[in-house]
């Protein structure tokens, strides 16, 4: 009975043991995944970044070009292309350019060296081309030519402001992607070295729970043997000597004189 008890007060104590380790197992295990978890997320984020800077700086080059097509077309006075509609492709492509100069979708893009200064100076040149624009008309063909030309110089330093900033971009991406992949492996690398010392400290805590465990059931049950032992003695600590089958002892008889 007494070795039962021992050996269920063992079996709570092991499984005590084993709910601590547990608990410190998935914690360790949480706190991986929302390791990479970030990680994952701020990659994503790079990546958008890159997105929004294309984005942006496909639209200046676009709008530039759509505006050139319509100019051209009220050159030749198409009837489709009319004066607002003309003004309305100019307004359109100015309004990219002060985008790339204020606003935290394009800090990144203010980075690359001459992009301010190059994007300042085609703001101060639409603002001094705009009123000449407004008051051209079909006729004035020597105004048109002029006016084409001056936008036609626009195009090359714009170009050259889009190659700069997407090489700056893509450089910029690869090494933060490279960053993150190098985080990325040290954190796998961490994370497999301290998953391999849980393991190998998994087993060393069993291993020695197990012994415990033999110990504590073999001194509980030596324990109760000498318990058991000690019961069965009498007062002065000795055996008592049984009685005789035929009552009390005869006594001896005298020694002869």
């Amino acid at each position: 009975m007494a070795s039962d008890n021992s050996q269920a007060q063992a079996g709570g104590g092991i499984l005590g043991r084993y709910a601590i380790l547990a608990l410190a197992s998935a914690i360790f295990f949480v706190a991986i995944f929302f390791l990479f978890l970030t990680l994952f997320k701020q990659k994503d984020l790079i990546e958008r970044q890159s997105r929004v800077n294309i984005w942006f700086l496909a639209q200046t080059e676009i709008e530039y070009l759509n505006f050139i097509e319509a100019f051209d077309q009220f050159a030749l006075d198409d009837e489709h292309m009319t004066k607002d509609v003309l003004i309305d492709r100019f307004e359109i492509f100015w309004s990219r350019l002060p985008v790339l100069l204020k606003g935290q979708q394009s800090e990144q893009l203010r980075l690359v060296d001459g992009l301010t200064e190059t994007v300042t100076a085609l703001v101060h040149r639409l603002e001094a081309l705009e009123p000449a624009l407004t008051k051209v008309s079909h006729e004035d063909r020597a105004e048109l030519t002029t006016l084409r030309q001056s936008f036609s110089a626009l195009h090359e330093p714009l170009r050259e402001m889009v190659r700069n900033a997407l090489l700056f971009d893509n450089t910029t991406l690869a090494a933060e992607r490279q960053s993150h992949e190098d985080i990325y492996y040290q954190l796998l690398g961490l994370f497999v070295a301290v998953l391999a010392a849980g393991v190998v400290l998994f087993l060393l805590l069993h291993r020695q729970i197990l012994k415990s465990r033999r110990l504590v059931i073999q001194a509980r049950d030596g324990c109760a043997r000498i318990r058991r032992s000690s019961s069965r003695c009498g007062p002065s600590g000795r055996r008592s000597r049984p009685a005789s089958r035929h009552g009390a002892a005869a006594p001896r008889t005298a020694r002869r004189s």
